[in-house]
């Protein structure tokens, strides 16, 4: 049973200030007894930074000097795809400012900005402390035969270089292949920066149908990479159900995985988004373990395929956190580690430039 106490949260927002902190959590064993909620900060729908227009925010990383990297979704259809430099000033006592001091185009091959109709998708984002680069990932879009990519980049935004990935992430018509808008929306580094863990939204077209509000079998492919990009192994990622129906019956429902970080060698953390019309968004925090898994890179179908799954259980549901709402959280990183030696978690939900929605800030504790 988790842990969870609820501090009010300052619904303060200022533009300014700084933080610390690394990316990934400690390589020693950590225990996630429970999560307490620190608190929440909301930036207003209109916000406007740097002549950009604030939103849909679906990736989070944070750098060795304590900055915080926070990649928009914009197709570069209100402004070229960016990212924008922040800092969130939180502690035991309380959210306490959220401020913006900086936004970076992201650049194509040519050291361009990707221009409206390119069909660049950013959803996830992490730093690579080795480098000092970040690493950086793109759904592509099906309907135009453009596939999902995984890039390395510059703080400053130009390019480095591209990984080359399974040719099964490869767009193909018309059962095979990543779905629309459920390709890589989740990214992680091993502790160690050694490592890479990338995991699509939605299950492959070849491996089963997304999740229903009945119970199916909808498995992801989490693959793990070396740093170079050379293919280590493939594990199966079971999805939850939808979490509610839609209101009214058959309007758009969905439940996929949007965010992961890893917590030590073997174990991550995993963020599912479940979304019913009518009804809302449903968060949930799971740990997973990848010891025992089976690896799954050869097997053309998961469909009728026999295999581990990797070790799964669920640690919150943001319902339970006494926030007003929670809407549609699609990132987190790792915070900087409080005055009481507990880990921070740091997630932030894409508004998808959508009025009704918000982007919501929330902070929490690791209690060990």
């Amino acid at each position: 049973m988790i842990a969870i106490l609820s501090f009010c949260s300052l619904l303060m927002f200022n533009c300014a200030a700084f933080g610390n902190g690394d990316e990934s959590a400690d390589e020693t064993k950590i225990s996630l007894a429970g999560l307490r909620l620190i608190g929440e900060k909301i930036v207003p729908h209109d916000f406007e930074f740097q002549g950009t227009l604030v939103g849909g925010l679906s990736g989070l990383a944070r750098a060795d000097d304590g900055s915080w990297h926070a990649l928009s979704d914009d197709r570069s259809h209100h402004h070229p795809a960016r990212m924008y430099a922040l800092a969130a000033d939180y502690d035991t006592g309380g959210f306490h400012t959220l401020s913006f001091s900086g936004v970076t185009m992201l650049q194509r091959h040519d050291g361009s900005h990707f221009p409206s109709g390119d069909y660049v998708d950013p959803e996830a984002i992490r730093f690579d402390a080795v480098t000092g680069t970040l690493l950086w990932t793109s759904e592509g879009d099906r309907k135009m035969l453009v596939r999902p990519f995984l890039r390395e980049m510059r703080p400053d935004g130009s390019h480095l270089r591209e990984y080359k990935l399974l040719p099964m992430f490869h767009v193909h018509e018309p059962d095979r292949g990543p779905r629309q808008n459920g390709s890589f929306e989740a990214l992680a580094l091993s502790p160690d920066g050694d490592r890479i863990f990338i995991v699509t939204e939605l299950p492959l077209f070849q491996d089963g149908p997304p999740p229903q509000v009945v119970e199916t079998r909808s498995p992801l492919r989490l693959t793990h990479m070396d740093r170079s990009g050379a293919h280590l192994a493939q594990y199966a990622y079971e999805l939850e159900k939808v979490a509610f129906s839609p209101d009214p019956p058959g309007a758009t429902k969905v439940n996929g995985l949007v965010e992961i970080l890893t917590i030590d060698d073997s174990r991550l953390l995993a963020v599912e988004r479940s979304y019913s019309a009518g009804v809302g968004s449903t968060i949930k925090l799971f740990e997973i373990d990848i010891e025992g898994a089976t690896d799954v890179s050869s097997v053309a179908s998961l469909v009728h395929a026999d295999y581990v799954t990797v070790g799964k259980k669920e640690l919150l549901d943001f319902a339970e956190l006494g926030l007003d709402a929670v809407d549609n959280i699609e990132a987190a990183a790792w915070g900087p580690t409080l005055a009481n030696g507990h880990r921070s978690l740091l997630f932030v939900s894409d508004n998808n430039f959508n009025p009704d929605q918000v982007t919501q800030f929330v902070a929490l504790e690791v209690i060990p």
